[in-house]
């Protein structure tokens, strides 16, 4: 499964794709072990099974029994992984194609996870840079 032709709402087919190029990586990476492949596997199982219930136009709420802790371990990991494809983007020159979808889909699917675990929203800007804003404050 490739990035190409997805759109920034197909968040279980984003982690999916992001958890089939992880796996053949890691098979072509000799320095990581089979304990390390499984690991990784089974975190981007259990983020692509949680993004299949993300909706993009309902804010993501834990579902009954689903902690807090275990929504920021997830969303940690799809952040880890989009800082390194938005800075391997950036890196090899702004590529279109496959980089560039991958990079700032990954992205869309950090934001909904952001908002599962009630943490800041992120924006990138056109080079690939996170940032955050400041909480605005209205007056009632």
């Amino acid at each position: 499964m490739t990035f190409a032709g997805l759109r920034s709402t197909d968040f279980e087919k984003i982690a999916r794709a992001e958890a089939i190029g992880r796996a053949r990586a890691a098979m072509a990476n000799a320095t990581i072990t089979a304990d390390q492949r499984q690991l990784d596997e089974r975190q981007w199982a259990a983020i692509a099974k949680r993004a299949a219930w993300f909706n993009e136009d309902r804010t993501e709420a834990l579902f009954e029994g689903e902690t807090v802790d275990r929504a920021r371990a997830m969303a940690a990991a799809v952040m880890r992984a989009t800082q390194a494809a938005l800075r391997k983007w950036r890196e090899d020159g702004k590529p279109a194609g496959e980089p560039e979808a991958r990079a700032f889909l990954l992205f869309a699917l950090t934001r909904k996870f952001a908002e599962l675990a009630a943490d800041p929203t992120p924006y990138v800007d056109a080079d690939g840079n996170i940032y955050f804003r400041e909480t605005e404050r209205n007056a009632a």
